[in-house]
């Protein structure tokens, strides 16, 4: 129930990103959505350590 209840969670964040951002590709869109589950701080580290910007 818990992992429904996150997928559902996802994807209605998805659509108000895709909302605001219409012209975010899925790749965007995806990134977009995990910056806003995980934080700005905690998402700048991530791709920082990535070597690469997200």
């Amino acid at each position: 129930m818990a992992f429904e209840m996150s997928d559902n969670l996802r994807h209605i964040v998805e659509a108000g990103v895709r909302h605001r951002h219409p012209d975010f590709d899925e790749e965007k869109v995806k990134l977009e959505v995990l910056r806003l589950m995980i934080g700005d701080k905690l998402y700048k580290q991530m791709s920082k350590e990535m070597g690469r910007r997200l």
